[in-house]
């Protein structure tokens, strides 16, 4: 029986640029995987991880990792540089943290001289109101979840600031930070007080960490 001797194709991947030889007269790629982007129109990027600092090929934009592992590193290094909340956190709920936190700000807010309402609705747009020298400022009380290495605190917002002021709760004390809505009358009553001795920020998400 006679044997059929195919020809042997030299081509060069459009993708990856990748050298190949092929019998298939039509193949144009040197793998599935190149074929499947070339069909889909998605471009290969070269990335160097940054845990390994080898080099890989993605397709998306964001990835900066060459594999699960190295990812897994980053996430256990990001953990370890976290100083979590110890107090209570493990042992209340999201709710019962929450009305803590207002009770810690309430007494806080009274110790320093002024008179403290509380909301009676969950929906309020604000948790606290308090009043000094005919100033009258809307509180919004948060919990850390943890506190960075460069010392500022990490807690919930959605970038709305229906509040003048934010008391964020961390380790048992409670730190201040101004918002949008902090007028020039509230801001110089605060430095009065020497609850604030930073300037406001500009996105209205207080990073700076402001100890009493």
């Amino acid at each position: 029986m006679k044997r059929i001797t195919r020809t042997k194709y030299t081509r060069k991947c459009p993708i990856c640029s990748a050298q190949f030889s092929t019998t298939a007269p039509k193949k144009i790629c040197c793998s599935e995987k190149c074929q499947h982007l070339r069909y889909s129109n998605k471009v290969i990027l070269h990335r160097i991880c940054r845990e390994c600092a080898s080099s890989c090929e993605t397709t998306h934009i964001n990835k900066l990792l060459c594999s699960s592992r190295c990812y897994r590193k980053q996430v256990k290094i990001k953990d370890n540089n976290r100083k979590p909340t110890k107090k209570y956190s493990a042992i209340l709920s999201t709710g019962n943290l929450g009305a803590v936190g207002e009770l810690q700000a309430s007494v806080d807010l009274m110790l320093r001289g002024f008179h403290v309402f509380g909301a009676l609705s969950p929906a309020s747009p604000c948790d606290l109101i308090v009043a000094m020298e005919d100033v009258v400022i809307k509180v919004e009380v948060r919990t850390a979840s943890y506190q960075r290495q460069d010392g500022t605190l990490s807690y919930s917002y959605d970038g709305k600031d229906y509040a003048n002021l934010f008391a964020v709760i961390y380790d048992g004390k409670v730190y201040y930070y101004e918002s949008n809505k902090t007028s020039n009358e509230i801001r110089d009553l605060l430095i009065k007080l020497q609850m604030l001795d930073v300037k406001p920020t500009e996105t209205g998400d207080p990073s700076t960490k402001s100890d009493m």
